[in-house]
């Protein structure tokens, strides 16, 4: 276990503490690069170990697993997973594991809302391309600015509406209905919505996560909450008898691997955000649709249609500019507050 600790350690230093960087402590700019490339490739690669996923996930179909039996290996190994790295971190950060009760009560609400993001997820991978299933949950970010406009009454700026144009287009792009129409055989519009109720709850989460989790590590979050999820589908397969044990190697492996990268996946993009903050992790984890798109392509000989990829590619501006669109309100945040000091 030792070996594990010293590199949970080293990739953790900076992980709860990225306010410790003050105005009063002097860093070299040297160590500000190399923290922000580290940031950039760690966060890279969760996108990266996402992307994988869906991939994996049809593979897992075709060695005979059904939407149950991988989710529910999915979580357990990724509970596993995230429950080893926070017995390393509190052993060696002390962190404070308890938590209010109403805390515990909103990570676990989290958690059950989980379970509707992966059911939706998977299901529409089963009816879906790999590759539009990712781009098209990956319009999410969209619906957060949606929801925040209209029922927590944030003001809209222009350049999130352009971003908002942008992720509805590629969206329209991505299912491309006129092709749909004329192909009606490799279309599933129940996929197609199954795709969208999985970026409309995973706003949610996002939403829901940012004011219940408040003072607390994101990693805490995760530790609480995902027990929630891997519990939920346990429960599901005990009472419907529904786990098929009857898988090939083939399923069983991909099923495996999957939870393994779902649990990797966690802790990579919780300390690439901690390294370069949430607004620049958004832009870097947009390798997740580009790695679902590249290895539907390259393993699964998905169709790589010119629509498609001017679909991704609006989707992935639109991330980008709403991406920015934060930094910007943070830096008027700050410049009113020091106007507000001056005077």
């Amino acid at each position: 276990m030792n070996w594990l600790e010293q590199v949970i350690g080293k990739c953790s230093k900076n992980f709860f503490a990225t306010v410790r960087y003050k105005n009063d402590r002097p860093v070299s700019q040297k160590r500000v690069i190399l923290r922000s490339w580290l940031g950039i490739g760690i966060t890279a690669a969760a996108g990266i170990t996402n992307g994988a996923q869906g991939v994996l996930g049809k593979y897992a179909y075709e060695g005979h697993a059904n939407v149950q039996t991988l989710l529910t290996i999915r979580f357990i190994v990724a509970t596993l997973i995230v429950e080893a790295v926070l017995v390393v971190l509190h052993r060696r950060q002390k962190l404070p594991l308890r938590q209010p009760k109403r805390k515990l009560v909103g990570f676990s609400a989290l958690g059950l809302l989980y379970v509707a993001i992966a059911l939706f997820y998977f299901l529409a991978l089963k009816l879906l391309p790999a590759s539009t299933t990712s781009l098209l949950y990956y319009v999410y970010p969209a619906f957060i600015v949606l929801w925040s406009t209209f029922f927590f009454k944030e003001k809209l700026s222009l350049l999130q509406l352009v971003a908002l144009v942008l992720a509805l287009g590629g969206c329209f792009l991505t299912v491309d209905p006129l092709g749909a129409f004329a192909s009606i055989t490799r279309f599933n519009w129940i996929g197609i919505l199954l795709a969208f109720a999985c970026a409309l709850s995973s706003s949610w989460y996002a939403i829901l996560a940012d004011r219940v989790s408040k003072g607390t590590p994101s990693f805490l979050l995760a530790a609480y909450s995902l027990p929630v999820t891997a519990f939920c589908f346990l429960l599901w397969f005990s009472i419907t008898l529904s786990f098929r044990i009857q898988m090939n190697l083939e399923g069983w492996l991909s099923c495996l691997v999957i939870g393994v990268l779902a649990g990797v996946s966690v802790y990579l993009l919780l300390v690439g955000i901690s390294l370069i903050g949430a607004s620049q992790a958004a832009i870097v984890a947009t390798t997740e649709p580009v790695t679902a798109v590249a290895l539907a392509a390259l393993l699964l000989a998905e169709p790589l249609t010119l629509t498609k990829l001017c679909g991704g590619l609006c989707i992935t501006l639109a991330i980008v500019l709403l991406s920015q669109s934060k930094v910007t309100q943070k830096i008027d945040i700050v410049s009113s507050a020091g106007s507000k000091e001056e005077m």
